[in-house]
């Protein structure tokens, strides 16, 4: 190994050191889940507490089973924690990291692959997603593997890639059914890359038999057929164009990360002619994957589209490398031309300068709200209930709680509430995990109130679950017991209150 290539592979070992220390910085302090982060992980809490079996509890989340697997199996060897339930997610994220790299360099060059392991590792909304009990990174690195592998059987025209790339797909499904569009860019890449040996296979009827009914097979398991008519079935009385969140879709790709979008577009124009089946591939999914988010979901989180960021950030070093290579090219003559390989590195230093959507230094906590405000509510929920155990002791199960989500609770109390509130339910019903029931009116709140001499309710004094009215009542005539602004690691832009009020107290 010469001097350069140690050079470089020590810069690529560096980043992704400091790749792992800022993201284990980041769960450093076991700070309070948000409520998705808590739900999920309540089950592989109650696995390895022994309340439930690993089957029965993997299931009770049924779009994301492996993430209560594999938070299981960290609760198992570090100990029940929010450290325990991040740190997986810590580790794909550097593993990400490293697959971004490999990526980016086989489809331009080294300079190229180590910008986009920059981007991806010090990227701030990756680093606040990579600290999170929840598997969009999970999803991001097995996105950049599965083109990885492409690209590999594309090369090598190997069987064992093609394998590998079967079962990645089918994996990734199983902590988020988000990834089902996967099969949308291995399908196509496949079909566009071998168009002309689809052709002859048309002549072998049993061959192409087995094939339709493979893929019937795989459809139905991962429940594409169900995922299709979701995807075409009226919503709002619309068909197709349900919702428009397209505001939001171009303040975040267009004002924000439009110097990264923009050229990580253009760089499909620079890469070679035999990879046209993965750029054609790569464009299926992410034209699916925003028109879901754009028209056919209610809720925009920016979590949804963490693969799309990866290919942002990926593909933005390819650029940068291609044009690096076509400058070295047109210059062969001149003695400076060396330096042009510097160029990705130039624009490295420059991002790190100005800190444009990246993380300098490690923190403590990483704020999933800065490009988009209220994606991730954020509160301290651990606090609370922390307090409430506390403050009521041994007499917790003797008062009544009332609360609007199931979700943190059942992580950090160790007992139901007596009943939820959920705004624009049409009638009350049972809750399908702890069978306990769920309305939605004051008058309900009222009658059941009256049913117990005292008790408290929790109140997400932000434009919550919780429904207005029985919020205002509950201020004009409960009285307050406990009130948290936020975490103690937040920052300014993530203030998310936590009330406790009570009735009959003493």
């Amino acid at each position: 190994m010469n001097k350069k290539s140690a050079l470089l592979y020590f810069i690529l070992t560096l980043i992704l050191f400091l790749g792992l220390w800022f993201r284990l910085k980041g769960i450093s302090t076991n700070h309070s889940f948000w409520s998705d982060e808590a739900f999920v992980s309540s089950f592989s809490q109650d696995i390895i507490t022994g309340k439930t079996s690993w089957i029965k509890g993997a299931s009770m989340v049924g779009y994301q089973p492996l993430q209560i697997v594999v938070t299981a199996f960290s609760f198992m060897i570090f100990g029940i924690s929010e450290f325990s339930a991040r740190l997986p997610t810590v580790l794909f994220g550097v593993i990400g990291i490293f697959f971004a790299f490999l990526v980016a360099k086989k489809l331009s060059n080294w300079s190229g692959g180590l910008l986009a392991a920059f981007l991806m590792a010090f990227s701030q909304l990756n680093l606040s997603h990579a600290t999170q009990a929840k598997p969009y990174v999970v999803l991001q690195t097995l996105f950049l593997v599965q083109i990885y592998l492409l690209i590999k059987l594309i090369d090598k025209k190997k069987l064992s890639a093609l394998v590998m790339l079967f079962i990645t797909t089918c994996i990734v499904y199983f902590f988020h059914s988000l990834a089902v569009l996967f099969w949308i860019s291995f399908g196509i890449t496949l079909i566009v890359t071998y168009f002309l040996n689809l052709k002859k296979l048309i002549q072998k009827p049993l061959i192409v038999l087995g094939i339709l009914l493979s893929i019937v097979l795989v459809m139905y398991f991962f429940g594409i057929f169900k995922e299709l008519i979701i995807l075409f079935k009226p919503l709002n009385g619309r068909f197709l164009f349900a919702y428009s969140n397209t505001v939001f879709l171009k303040n975040i790709f267009l004002r924000q990360y439009g110097i990264f979008l923009i050229p990580a577009i253009l760089s499909f124009l620079m890469i070679d002619k035999k990879y046209r089946g993965l750029i054609a591939g790569i464009i299926c999914y992410i034209f699916v994957l925003l028109f879901m988010w754009n028209f056919r979901s209610y809720s925009h989180n920016m979590r949804y589209l963490m693969t799309f960021f990866g290919f942002i950030f990926v593909f933005f070093g390819v650029f940068l490398g291609k044009i690096t290579d076509l400058l070295y090219l047109k210059f062969q003559s001149a003695s400076w031309r060396t330096n042009l390989k510097l160029i990705p590195i130039l624009v490295l230093i420059t991002i790190y300068i100005s800190s444009y959507k990246i993380v300098c230094t490690p923190q403590n906590y990483y704020s999933p709200n800065l490009d988009l405000y209220g994606d991730v509510q954020n509160a301290d929920y651990k606090s609370m209930y922390e307090w409430i155990e506390k403050k009521y002791g041994n007499d917790i199960n003797k008062i009544a709680i009332f609360n609007d989500l199931i979700d943190s609770e059942r992580f950090y109390l160790q007992r139901n509430s007596n009943a939820y509130f959920i705004k624009g339910i049409k009638k009350p019903y049972l809750h399908g995990i702890n069978n306990i029931m769920i309305y939605a009116t004051l008058s309900d709140f009222l009658k059941q109130k009256a049913r117990y001499q005292s008790g408290i309710l929790i109140i997400e004094d932000w434009e919550s679950f919780l429904p207005e009215d029985i919020k205002q009542y509950a201020k004009k005539n409960l009285r307050l017991e406990y009130r948290v602004e936020k975490m103690t690691v937040g920052g300014e832009r993530d203030i998310w209150p936590l009330e406790v009020r009570s009735w009959g107290m003493n």
